[in-house]
């Protein structure tokens, strides 16, 4: 089929082939000297241009999302090929952004919860790296099943975490869920760099431990320590190779109808800001999903919106035009009061400062103006965005006199 690609997203995949993290990733999979394709992304959202005579399942016109592996995905484009198991009718209820988040990640969460980790209504489960793209989806999934469900996550993802259904949320930074007593029938890491032996002490006796991300110490101990232990003991470790299966696919389709399942959407960007969508991909640490769009149907984001209100009091302010920085979301500006963008200092500052104090009220703090928040002005003038430092310190220092 020809694939109309509407949306498209930016996964973790994607970031390692073109970062060579490892490096033999990209031997095996991208080619030595120079890409064996050179087009990323492998999720799309789109609309069937045109069918061969074999094609059963589709028609000209209709909406779909999948998962494209048999022709090397190459999504971050205008127009794709895919074969009719790749693919399926896009819900109703999903707009295309949204359908573009779910394959690839939604399959990781479901194999690893249900093939891996034989998801049973009414376990305690933990996520490890619930706020991420496999992440957020692994909360809603273990839901869908019945369980009770803990997700680790940074301080200002808690808050999603559970409006996403999540029963406990523990911090990441203030509360060790691997000391604090409390065990779980099934531990699903999607992040982190923990010993296996933290793992399996907060896991039952017959227990499950799956790995689905996270450093390589992690994966390898997994894959060693793990695979002995399951062989000799009653708890059991398994490692996530997710595989592309269109009835997995159906059975997403049909959460996502029913509303079990929803995709967390950070931002979008136009395909022509792809670059710009990587940068923050991997710097910003989003929450959920990063998603690619096509320019003609661009009717959010690409930076995006907010109500103009409040992006001409910030603009008036201090001169700078927020809509177009790499790391603008449309929630920067919600209740903004012409202080400085609080939305660096989440992504970055925060996550140094064990006060947890953003930018727009780091003034109050007693240790102000510390060394991190002056490191934060640093690293924003190397990037390239010495005007927002400055305007940065103005605005504290506005505040800071009352």
């Amino acid at each position: 089929m020809l694939i109309k690609v509407h949306a498209a997203f930016i996964n973790s995949r994607d970031w390692r082939l073109m970062r060579a993290k490892p490096s033999f990733d990209r031997l095996v999979k991208g080619g030595l000297l120079r890409p064996k394709n050179p087009i990323l992304g492998v999720n799309m959202a789109g609309q069937v241009e045109d069918a061969g005579s074999g094609v059963r399942q589709f028609q000209p016109g209709d909406e779909i999302f999948g998962y494209l592996s048999r022709y090397g995905g190459r999504t971050f484009a205008e127009y794709v090929c895919a074969g009719e198991n790749e693919a399926a009718l896009k819900p109703d209820n999903v707009t295309f952004e949204q359908a573009a988040a779910v394959p690839l990640a939604a399959l990781t969460a479901l194999q690893a919860l249900r093939n891996h980790g034989n998801i049973q209504p009414g376990q305690k489960v933990l996520i490890n790296g619930a706020s991420g793209g496999v992440g957020t989806f692994a909360v809603q999934i273990a839901k869908a099943f019945g369980t009770e469900v803990t997700a680790v996550c940074s301080t200002r993802n808690m808050e999603m975490v559970r409006s996403i259904g999540a029963d406990h949320a523990i911090d990441d930074k203030n509360r060790e869920f691997t000391q604090d007593g409390q065990q779980y029938d099934l531990i699903l890491a999607v992040n982190g760099n923990h010993p296996i032996s933290d793992y399996l002490r907060a896991l039952k006796p017959e227990g499950i431990y799956v790995v689905a991300g996270g450093s390589m110490a992690q994966l390898f101990q997994a894959a060693t320590i793990g695979k002995g232990i399951s062989n000799t003991g009653r708890q059991k470790t398994h490692i996530v190779s997710q595989v592309p299966n269109l009835d997995d696919l159906l059975f997403l389709k049909d959460l996502c109808a029913s509303g079990k399942i929803m995709p967390v959407i950070d931002a979008c960007y136009p395909l022509s800001k792809t670059p710009d969508a990587f940068w923050y991909f991997e710097k910003a640490h989003p929450m959920g999903k990063v998603v690619i769009t096509m320019e003609e149907n661009q009717n959010v984001q690409g930076e995006r919106k907010t109500s103009n209100a409040a992006a001409d009091r910030y603009i008036a302010h201090c001169g700078n035009d927020c809509t177009q920085c790499p790391l603008y979301k449309y929630d920067c500006m919600e209740g903004c009061r012409g202080t400085a963008c609080a939305n660096y200092c989440e992504t970055c500052a925060v996550r140094l400062c064990n006060r947890k104090y953003s930018i727009a009220n780091c003034a109050q703090c007693e240790e102000y103006p510390c060394q991190i928040l002056e490191k934060q002005y640093e690293n924003m003038a190397k990037d390239g965005y010495g005007d927002w430092a400055l305007a940065a310190r103005k605005a504290l220092e506005e505040i800071q006199r009352g």
